[in-house]
């Protein structure tokens, strides 16, 4: 008997919000492992719960009947249930194990087209008590309101497992006998479903079945009946010389045992008529598949590198002859000879499929918004956006004078995960460490310009990067955002005064650029064959096929900044020094671009005047006879006020960071308008030795 799982990590106040597991919830884990060997058997691959409330019952699956990594849908109409599922998913300690995907919808509606035939197995506890309607305005209350006859939420689902179970899906489901077992079974006929009861239970109140749906196509017995009338048929026909009571019975038995293999194709079927027999054969996945008319099996093809059977026509087991549709492969990661082929061999053309050059990259779009920090980049058709915030933390306590930078990368927004790659979180956990290492490790940011107070109060950056469309090479493309945020991100202005602190807004004084040393732009280069062939920028039909690949990550001064290396391929030195040349003229290009980009969006904002000036000319009365003395030369001194911003990189240096300045004259040249230190005076220069004696 396989443990409960633990839900000791919920409060009363949490079941206030959620389904607390009852008699029917645990009905349902005991009907699971009554079918524990014809569910493993199985191995499940997609396992999709309606309502999963608490979550037990999917925990249930994931920690007894998963011999591999699974891919699991939770999806309720609650918020808080699908955060509790969340919990008791890592409580339980299984997230490390399976990946867990939450989903805020009504039954499936919004992923029937995604996960057509893929679900392997589905559960639902639905909301089975007969109530006037099933829309309900409190949320605990849709738990259990299943409308008239408690039927309605039920006959949904019914018809949406028909469309999600695969071929060897398995749909279990809770109900009360009062919901008319032969009326749901009836319905589930209708949908091309086999249904049976495992499980009956009485409790106190009310009688809990649990049904089981399956789609698994067997051969009807209505057509081998028909089948064999008809070669009875055929055979009587040709023998009226012969008595029939002696002869049939070993027609029949011959036919049964020799299955029409020693007879003439012309007896298996009538002549100008289609034929009722239903071959079958044995597919990629191991389901059986079926040939209607013709003796032409169905076939196995792609679209957009997605496997697809196209049944055209089939039995159910009532004899009921079925549409032809196209049922989708359980995993998406099967890819045909052909279509590997046909990569491989433009690779050795030197050509791509989407027309590049082996060393020509995608075109890079940069778009800012107006909040300072926000960015879209996309790579091609790969798009990132970035966003960038901060806060005052205390510094830790061996770099007391820096501030720090964090990186998060989301890509639950990809309406369906590579499930060539099981362990999603790993790949994002590994990306998201290049990408921090790329930044922090290189010193592309002045960390001791974010500090505040030495010790004390820090700036603490974080960018955070949401991929909306993986078209390959995800990496390049959040680098460039993340650089690009950087560069574009504006920080507010702080006064210190003792333990007083102030924080200016963008109106009181103008926010200050973060000090930009140089960009680590990452460049991915993709082997294949043996490391024979180099590609730059790898689209994602080409990374399914690489044998490796390298990133390099270098700035405009050629300075390597890091090197990353994945797969099972050994290179040589001179691949290497091969791959840098041309990630230096790549980096050159990106650096210029992002420069141009964000200088062209300041000069679209308009100035942001201010009352006080940041320069001030200050005059002692000692200097009064020296500027007498110089008037013709003083007659062009302005007062210089920050009406004018300063371009990005100018700006990189605060005027916080130059040296105490008690006396700064400045006359701006009418010729070229530029701004010089008027040095002429002997006055200035004896001030200037006074002040440094001082």
């Amino acid at each position: 008997m396989f443990p409960t799982p633990s839900l000791l990590h919920f409060t009363r106040d949490d079941y206030s919000r959620i389904y607390e597991p009852d008699a029917d919830s645990f009905l349902l884990l005991d009907a699971l492992e009554s079918k524990f060997k014809k569910i493993q058997e199985r191995n499940p691959f997609i396992i999709l719960e309606f309502g999963s409330g608490s979550g037990i019952a999917t925990t249930f699956v994931a920690k007894h009947f998963c011999q591999s990594p699974s891919l699991f849908f939770a999806i309720d109409m609650n918020p808080h249930a699908c955060y509790s599922t969340k919990r008791t998913f890592q409580h339980n300690h299984v997230d490390d194990k399976q990946c867990l995907n939450l989903v805020q919808c009504n039954l499936a509606d919004p992923l029937i087209d995604r996960l057509t035939a893929k679900v392997d197995l589905l559960l639902f506890n639905p909301p089975y008590v007969p109530t006037e309607t099933a829309n309900v305005e409190e949320m605990i209350d849709r738990t259990f309101a299943g409308g008239e006859q408690g039927t309605e939420v039920i006959q949904r689902s019914i018809e949406q497992a028909s469309r999600l179970l695969s071929p060897k899906g398995l749909f279990y489901m809770v109900a009360l006998e009062e919901n008319d077992f032969d009326m749901l079974s009836e319905l589930s006929d209708q949908y091309g479903l086999n249904a049976e009861i495992v499980l009956k239970r009485r409790t106190l109140i009310e009688r809990l079945l649990i049904d089981i749906y399956c789609t698994e196509q067997t051969m009807p017995k209505s057509k081998e009946r028909l089948e064999d009338s008809d070669s009875e048929e055929s055979k009587s026909s040709n023998n009226d010389n012969k008595s029939t009571s002696d002869e049939e019975p070993s027609k029949k038995s011959k036919g049964k045992k020799s299955n029409g293999e020693n007879e003439p194709p012309a007896k298996r079927a009538k002549p100008n008529e289609e034929d009722t027999t239903v071959p079958s054969t044995t597919g990629p996945n191991g389901e059986r598949l079926y040939e209607i008319g013709k003796l032409r099996f169905v076939s196995v093809s792609q679209f957009r590198g997605k496997p697809y059977v196209n049944i055209r026509e089939y039995y159910d087991d009532n004899g009921i002859r079925k549409p032809g549709r196209k049922v989708w492969l359980m995993k998406e990661f099967i890819c045909s000879t052909i279509e590997r082929g046909v990569i491989l061999k433009c690779i050795r053309d030197r050509k791509r499929l989407d027309c590049r050059t082996i060393d020509e990259t995608r075109s890079v779009n940069i778009d800012f918004r107006s909040h300072p920090g926000y960015v879209s980049v996309t790579l091609g058709q790969t798009h990132v956006i970035a966003q960038a915030s901060c806060r005052i933390t205390k510094p830790k306590e061996s770099r007391a004078s820096e501030g720090n930078i964090r990186i998060h990368l989301d890509m639950s927004k990809i309406p369906l995960i590579n499930l060539e790659n099981w362990k999603h979180q790993e790949f994002v956990q590994e990306l998201n460490g290049i990408l921090e290492q790329n930044i922090r490790q290189s010193n592309c940011v002045d960390l001791e310009s974010l500090c505040i107070n030495a010790g004390e109060l820090v700036w603490s950056i974080k960018i955070d990067l949401t991929v909306l469309n993986n078209c390959g090479n995800i990496l390049d493309c959040a680098n460039i955002a993340t650089l690009c945020s950087l560069y574009h991100y504006r920080l507010p202005e702080v006064s210190v005064h003792g333990s007083d602190i102030r924080v200016y807004s963008s109106v009181e004084r103008r926010p200050r650029p973060l000090r930009i040393l140089h960009f680590p732009i990452n460049v991915l280069f993709a082997f294949f064959i043996d490391g024979r062939f180099t590609l730059i920028d790898p689209h994602c039909d080409e990374e399914r096929f690489m044998d490796g690949f390298v990133s390099i990550s270098m700035n405009q001064h050629k300075e390597i900044c890091g090197i990353h290396m994945g797969g099972k391929l050994g290179l040589k030195r001179e691949q290497v020094e091969h791959c840098k040349k041309l990630a230096f003229h790549k980096v050159l290009e990106l650096t210029d671009r992002i420069r141009q980009v964000v200088l062209d969006y300041y000069k679209k904002i308009e100035p942001i005047t201010h009352s006080q000036p940041s320069i001030v000319r200050i005059d002692t009365e000692e200097d009064e006879e020296d500027d007498d003395s110089h008037t013709s030369d003083n007659e062009d001194v302005v007062l210089i006020k920050s009406d004018i911003p300063p371009s990005p990189i100018e700006s990189n240096i605060s005027l916080l960071q130059m040296p105490e300045i008690n006396r700064l004259s400045i006359t701006e040249d009418d010729s070229t308008g530029a701004l010089i230190n008027n040095d002429n005076s002997t006055s200035d220069n004896e001030n200037e030795d006074e002040q440094d004696n001082q």
